[in-house]
């Protein structure tokens, strides 16, 4: 298979502009320096886990100021797309860059007027796609942790349907939501939580499910190089952020890999057209995040304690600086016993 650039294929949505700030920024931000500043644990109390803040300056948006969360959702909203079978292995590279629109309607526009619930809704962005591409008689709720996001949200859908509440505490019987969503969509949440708290949130899932109801769930993952290979993905091992990186042997032990990382995301000018010349790595702030990367196999394997089967899985590495973060969407389907 042809090496494929995730950059090149992405600028193909975004434009030469958008190509020529990313390898502006990776002359800056080099792989070297992000690797001395990788740690296999989180020791540092200041770590923001759950992104809480992240959105404390958003305006209201009927000021038309965009919002940090547009600003990240601008930087890393495309994708390399494949299609893959169950157990990861590379069935077909799209050429053609996917995004979360993209994503977003392809699912529910094949499961029209859905109740649908979303986990970790964010700022309602998901929410909204869920209803645009769903139909007539789509209904869809939220639940976020973050209040900040919460507020922008609310201010879309409305408090009837985006409400404040942590995705592994028991949100399902104080809102009384047990079987009454026919699908669900989790994405990008998982990598902010605990194997413990994704084990418990994945039990919420399955239990605000009616059973046959799907589940769309995207999360990170850092396989090593061999198992790229393994899975015929080999020619990102250099393009993606892997285990080999910083604790390989922990990753293959637990099936997860934790990792406080430079978070490019909510650093000042990341996105800007004049991109810093220099980087304080040392600086304090939210761009220093703990990160848990989560094996395929391992979310099957706890999916299934749950009553989830796996019916679809698709890779998507996103271009961050300097490595791609590595992504799956899986489809799964909730079943009365496993």
């Amino acid at each position: 298979m042809t090496k494929l650039s995730i950059a090149q294929v992405i600028a193909t949505a975004n434009g030469s502009a958008w190509l020529g700030r990313h390898q502006s920024i990776r002359r800056i931000v080099t792989p070297q320096a992000l690797r001395q500043h990788l740690s296999a644990d989180a020791q540092d109390n200041s770590t923001e886990l759950a992104g809480q803040g992240v959105y404390a300056n958003a305006t209201d948006q009927q000021d038309g100021k965009n919002t940090n969360y547009d600003i990240v959702n601008a930087w890393q909203v495309n994708y390399v797309r494949g299609e893959c079978a169950l157990d990861g292995k590379l069935l077909a590279l799209s050429g053609i860059c996917y995004n979360d629109e993209a994503m977003f309607g392809n699912f529910h526009s094949s499961r029209p007027a859905c109740k649908v619930l979303d986990i970790g809704c964010n700022t309602g962005k998901n929410m909204t796609r869920a209803l645009q591409h769903g139909g007539p008689g789509t209904e869809v709720f939220g639940i976020e942790f973050s209040s900040d996001s919460v507020a922008v949200a609310q201010h879309t859908h409305g408090k009837d349907h985006v409400f404040q509440g942590d995705a592994s505490a028991n949100f399902i019987d104080e809102h009384e939501w047990n079987n009454q969503f026919s699908a669900a969509q989790c994405t990008a949440v998982l990598q902010h939580m605990t194997p413990e708290q994704v084990q418990l949130t994945l039990q919420n899932m399955s239990r605000c499910l009616r059973p046959g109801g799907e589940l769309l769930l995207t999360f990170k993952d850092a396989p090593t190089k061999d198992q790229l290979a393994n899975m015929g993905m080999g020619f990102l091992a250099d393009q993606v952020f892997t285990a080999d990186i910083t604790d390989k042997d922990g990753y293959l032990r637990d099936g997860f890999l934790r990792a406080v990382m430079w978070d490019d995301d909510y650093y000042p000018g990341v996105t800007s057209e004049n991109p810093p010349q220099n980087r304080d790595l040392a600086l304090p702030g939210i761009h220093r995040r703990e990160f848990i990367f989560y094996s395929l196999e391992w979310i099957k394997s706890k999916a299934m304690q749950c009553g989830f089967v796996a019916d679809h899985v698709e890779m998507m590495p996103d271009s961050k600086i300097p490595f791609g973060a590595f992504h799956w969407m899986v489809v799964f389907r909730r079943v009365e016993a496993v």
